[in-house]
């Protein structure tokens, strides 16, 4: 279970608070989404949670673990547990696909074989494991170069470096929002089979509603750094969806 408690996210410069006093659990297994347009803290309250952005007040906790006021050590234990997926994939483009996804297990080796990047048997049959979940364990394609592949090749790449960490939880940031419909689909069928299948928590950005309708079983809706809904797709009306795109 995630426990997020009062949490306020207050940017230097910035009089109004992007996330401003918000309280959630969240039960392991669950497909949740964060909706709504830009600006409302939907990508602040997502790296908030794995403390990409360090929040103002309050409090996080996965498992009863806090990971909020943790010592670097710490919070680089934690973050095994929470996987994260970019919109813009975040990988690095001259190395191969098997190497990208290699780095997710990066907070699971010592120091020097992580500067290295020295790997063990185990550790390569958990990214062949994890490459074969997303479609892409073709022998030629695991060895190509990043920067030479498809939108939607790049972000299942996103997803099994995430998967090959063994987390809790894994957050996306608008997975989907440079890539077209064919494609997005399948990236939103992947990440809900690993939430039913796996029961890893998946939690969302999206400002897409009916692709949130279509895959949460839980919608947050946002508006001002606020919460203005919290239920099921099919609780969700027009006058609420009128409330967070105002």
């Amino acid at each position: 279970m995630i426990v997020i408690e009062n949490l306020t996210k207050i940017y230097d410069g910035s009089s109004k608070a992007a996330v401003d006093g918000m309280s959630l659990k969240i039960e392991r297994g669950e497909f949740l989404v964060f909706l709504g347009p830009s600006g409302v803290g939907k990508s602040t309250l997502l790296r908030c949670i794995n403390q990409l952005v360090i929040p103002t007040s309050g409090r996080i906790s996965i498992d009863g673990e806090e990971i909020t006021n943790t010592t670097a050590k710490e919070l680089l234990h934690a973050r095994r547990d929470i996987g994260m997926i970019f919109q813009e994939f975040n990988l690095v483009g001259r190395m191969s696909v098997m190497m990208n996804v290699l780095s997710g297990r990066l907070g699971y080796i010592s120091l020097w074989r992580a500067l290295t990047y020295r790997f063990s048997r185990e550790d390569k049959n958990r990214a062949l494991h994890a490459l074969k979940r997303v479609g892409l364990d073709d022998e030629e394609l695991i060895k190509r170069r990043a920067d030479a592949l498809s939108g939607g090749q790049r972000q299942r790449v996103g997803i099994a470096r995430a998967l090959v960490q063994e987390p809790k939880v894994i957050l996306a940031d608008e997975p989907v929002a440079s890539l077209d419909p064919k494609v997005s689909k399948v990236v939103m069928d992947i990440l809900a089979d690993i939430a039913e299948k796996d029961r890893i928590t998946v939690i969302m950005s999206l400002h897409d509603i009916e692709m949130s309708k279509r895959y949460a079983n839980r919608i947050v809706g946002l508006s001002k750094g606020k919460i203005i809904f919290d239920g099921r797709a099919e609780d969700l009306t027009s006058q609420t969806l009128n409330k967070i795109y105002a």
